[in-house]
Order: C-alpha cells, then structure tokens, then sequence
C-alpha cells in the first residue's frame, strides 16, 4: 500500500500538479506538454482520464493531496482511501509557497472542518493590507496545524517590519 503526495496550485491559468517526491522535491506534472492543466474546475480535473492514468492509484492506496489557491475551492469527495491525518505542514507548505508561488507576502488561509487557520509569511515590507497575497489551502485529509512553533509566526496584524521592531524594543524594557 502506497501513499500518493500531490499538490495542486490553481490559478485563472489552470491546475499545475506536482509530485511530492522524497527529501521535499516536487516533480511538475505536465499536461499534454503544457505546465498546467487549462481548466481550473477541480471537478473537471479529476473527472479526466489524464490524471487518473498519471496518479496510477491503486484501490488499496491511500491519498495525500493539498489543494492551494487564491480563492476558496470546493474539493470534489474522493473514492481513495485516506490516513487519519494529513503528513503536510506549514513549514512544507511556506518552502512550496516560496519557491513556485514566488508571492512576496502571503497570507495562507487552512480551510478545515472545524475552523479556518491562518498563518502569514513575510518575506517584505508591508504597508497596508493589500500587500498580502490570500491563499487558501485545503488538504484532504484534513489539514491539521501544529501547536508547537506558533508562537512564532506572524500574525496578520504583526506583519510590519516596523511594527515588530518596535514591538521587539518595547519587550526588552
């Protein structure tokens, strides 16, 4: 039994779907020579035969996706089996993020049952919220944010360079 990691990237452009391979390397899957899939309807893509022959899953495998864009996505129910939980984590998500999103500030919005998560990376000054980039991310199976390093990361309203300069000075006192 194998487990199948893709992340799909979905844009007005399409759907680029990528392999996750071993050591957090991802191999660009294209479509018919192109980078990404011309449809962005998440229905259409996997009623394609395309994908279902690229994915080569088998009924005893289980799945492992995640799903990132820039508006929310419905995420078509799955016959494969899944884990319990999704191995993806912020921190696979942000070097995904910096290396084929190439957006400066962004804001990633984990859409789960539960609730909505939100984690912020920074990468440049930000002035005003127009700045940040919203990114929504859905895993199937869900997404689980680790508790431990939060208190690390940015929140929305610490984004400012400035603002935690400042906020950094104020804490020595």
């Amino acid at each position: 039994m194998a487990v199948h990691k893709f992340i799909f990237w979905i844009s007005e452009k399409g759907i680029k779907t990528y392999r996750v391979k071993k050591n957090d390397n991802y191999e660009l899957i294209r479509y018919q020579g192109n980078d990404s899939f011309p449809n962005s309807d998440l229905k259409f893509f996997f009623d394609s035969d395309w994908f279902t022959d690229i994915a080569a899953i088998a009924e005893d495998d289980s799945i492992d996706f995640c799903f990132l864009s820039g508006r929310k996505e419905e995420v078509p129910n799955f016959a494969y089996m899944t884990e319990q939980k999704s191995s993806w984590n912020q921190e696979e998500i942000q070097k995904f993020c910096e290396k084929f999103i190439r957006a400066d500030n962004y804001k990633i919005i984990a859409d789960s049952e539960n609730a909505e998560k939100i984690f912020v990376c920074q990468t440049g000054n930000i002035y005003e919220k127009n700045q940040i980039t919203d990114i929504y991310l859905k895993c199937v199976p869900e997404f689980a944010m680790e508790e431990d390093g939060s208190d690390n990361m940015s929140s929305e309203e610490d984004t400012s360079i400035l603002y935690r300069y400042y906020k950094g000075l104020l804490n020595k006192l």
